[in-house]
Order: C-alpha cells, then structure tokens, then sequence
C-alpha cells in the first residue's frame, strides 16, 4: 500500500480535521450565553477569569483566557468524540479544512511506496510541487533522508523517519533506474492535489479519488466520460473526506434517479434523505479500495454505492468518521468548526466509531523485495480487479 505525502504525513491527507461538508459557507452564532440551568457553572467561570486576571503572578490578557476557554471545549469535544475536528481560527488565521477542501496541501508533493529493507519509491510527483521542482522523478527511490539510510529498516520505521524531517528542509538521496545517484535538497511548500486522477488504464481501470474538493464531482464526471462503460477501481485509501455536496454529486454518478445515497441529520433538525437526481453515468462493473484514512463523507460515498449494490468494497475498515463539520463566524470575527453533522448508510446504518466493513476483507502485510526499485504487491488492489474482472 502506497502513502502519499504532503510532506511526510503518513495519510492521504494531512490533517485529521475534516473538510467542511457543507462547503465553506460561515454560520453566525450567538450559541455562547449559558443554557438554563448552567448558571451556576457561567458564573464559575467568571470568577475563576476574575481571580486568575486579578491574582496571577504575571498579567495576562482577558482574550487570551477567553480564547482559551473556548479552545478547551473545542478541545473537551475532540476528546469526547475520540478524535479531532473542532477548532478555533482567528480572523487572520487559515483555516487547514478549507485549503483541503481546494486540494491546497503543504509539503514536498510526492506518492511514496515503502520498499522494506531499501527504500522510498516515487510513485508520483505532484507537478508544481517542491519536488517536482527540484527534479523528483517518479519510479525513483529515495535510499536515505537526512543522513538517515533506509537500507534494513521496516516500512513503519522508514515512515517515522520521513514524520521526523517534515516541515523542514531535508537532503534526500535518490537513485534512478540506471543505479545513479543523486543528493536534493527539497524544502516544503504549498501544491495542489488533483481530486480524480486516472492510475492506470490497463483492464481494470483504476481512478485514483483523493479527497472530495471542489470540482471534485465535475472532473470524476468527465473521467467517466473519457473512459466509457469499462470495469473500475476506485481507489479511496486514505480519502479523508471533504465537502457534503461533491460526495453526493460524485456518488450520483452511479446510481439511478431517486436512489438514497445517505441520511444527514444535524441537531434540532429532522434527518434527511440524500438523493440520485440524474441517470446513472457509469453502470459497469466497479469495485472500491478502502481503509481505516477512509474517513467522514468519503465513508458516506462507499457506503450508498456498497448499500445499493453499484460497489464491491475491498480493504480494511474505514476510519469511522460518520460526521462532518461546518464553520461557524462568532460576532468578534472569531471561527469555529464544529462538528454538528451525523451521517447514516441509505439503509440507516451508522459506521460511527467501527467504520464500514469490507465485504472483501484484505489486510496489507509488507514484504520484503530484492531491489529499492522493485515495489512490493499491492494484494487490495489485486483483490479489487478480481471482483470486478476483465473488460
């Protein structure tokens, strides 16, 4: 199983926090004021503001404390909820979901593939990106990082290696398929990362769906128009989600008119039902890779094509993320992103917390290669063209 990297984040999307399913829309709030029957815990947090502002050793700023308490909720919520999501950004401040949700990533831009006991291979350099600068090649393999070597060491370990040089400038020492070799410098910066990309047309055909971000939809669309009624993978390994609308949009690419893709349901608010609106684009056989970065509305698109019979999920369960966020704009200029967004399968399932199931269970285990340019099998994805077959 391959990894992609932002810059040696170990997922296919950097951060844990979701993208907002919503689109970027902000929602004003005036939420703060305590609920009846909270009185007596307002006012304690008042007092414990006024002792620490008028007691403290050293002065400290009334809005630093206030932000404070705000984020020790948001963070009370993440704990709660058993990861995280919720967070504050200040007026000025970027808000990670929402580059993501553009497909706006930070690092040196590149698809890795462990190669036990040798290397880092180059699966892919995003065009733009810093490696792709710098002269990154894909089927390269990166032999050591830092000084360090990756010859005789574990896939996890080599991955802890790349985890503890980002965000930095770092030497790489490449090799191509010649055997020459090479130093680089890369230092990370920003990039874009297509949503739909096509992997291989060979039979199957497999599409590569990275994250639901904008245009997410309109460019599965014309990928399914360009290859015709072919057998297909879709892989969504590592897919951390994204934005509601994109999912449902990419997902009615499948399935018929009036088909239920999923329910939504937001506090105070009736569940609803997500539909198909429109016939069916591809109708081939298909078959989907998951895993446990399989996460939020990613989960949502797996489960309404697995529930309506359009898909074959093959993998590991899925990240259990049955959720989404919005951002919500308080009166100071002040965002939050609050999960305020519960997901259901077309039949009513939840996945919350156990993630969804595949019904062909394929677990990865590395195996070790003779050479640092030899990828090891991919037994997911092999599983996967089996179920959908030949053209």
């Amino acid at each position: 199983m391959w990894m992609f990297f932002t810059w040696a984040v170990l997922a296919l999307v950097a951060s844990p926090v979701q993208a907002d399913p919503e689109g970027s829309e902000l929602h004003h709030s005036s939420d703060l004021a305590p609920a009846p029957g909270s009185q007596d815990a307002a006012e304690a947090l008042q007092e414990a503001l006024a002792l620490i502002t008028s007691s403290y050793v050293e002065p400290v700023e009334q809005e630093a404390l206030y932000l404070a308490a705000i984020n020790g909720m948001l963070a009370h919520l993440d704990q709660l909820q058993g990861f995280p999501g919720n967070a504050s950004y200040g007026p000025d401040e970027a808000d990670p979901a929402q580059a993501l949700s553009r497909g706006l990533h930070t690092g040196i831009g590149v698809e890795l593939l462990a190669v036990p006991g040798h290397s880092l291979l180059v699966l892919d350099v995003y065009e733009g990106s810093p490696a792709w600068v710098q002269g990154l090649k894909p089927s390269e393999a990166i032999i050591a990082m830092g000084g360090v070597p990756f010859k005789g060491r574990t896939p996890p370990e080599m991955y802890s290696i790349a985890a503890r040089f980002s965000g930095h400038p770092v030497d790489l020492e490449v090799i191509d398929l010649s055997g020459s070799a090479r130093t680089l410098t890369v230092a990370p910066g920003e990039f874009l990362v297509p949503g739909v990309r096509i992997m291989t047309e060979s039979s199957p055909t497999v599409v590569r769906l990275a994250h639901f971000g904008q245009g997410t939809a309109e460019a599965l669309e014309a990928t399914l128009k360009d290859l015709g009624p072919v057998p297909l993978v879709l892989d969504l390994r590592d897919n951390p989600g994204g934005i509601l609308e994109e999912a449902v949009a990419s997902a009615d690419l499948f399935l018929e008119a009036d088909s239920v893709l999923g329910l939504v349901r937001r506090r105070n608010e009736v569940e609803r039902p997500l539909l198909a609106r429109t016939t069916p684009l591809h109708t081939a056989s298909m078959a989907i890779l998951v895993n446990a970065g399989t996460a939020s509305v990613a989960e949502l698109f797996a489960a309404a094509l697995q529930e309506q019979g359009r898909a074959i999920l093959v993998g590991t369960p899925t990240a259990g993320r049955a959720c989404g966020t919005d951002v919500h704009e308080l009166s100071t200029g002040l965002r939050i992103r609050l999960l305020d967004a519960a997901y259901r399968s077309p039949h009513g399932r939840s996945w919350a917390g156990s993630g969804l199931w595949p019904d062909v269970l394929i677990d990865v285990v590395p195996m070790v290669t003779t050479s640092p340019l030899s990828p090891p099998p991919d037994p997911q994805l092999e599983a996967a063209a089996k179920v959908v077959g030949p053209r």
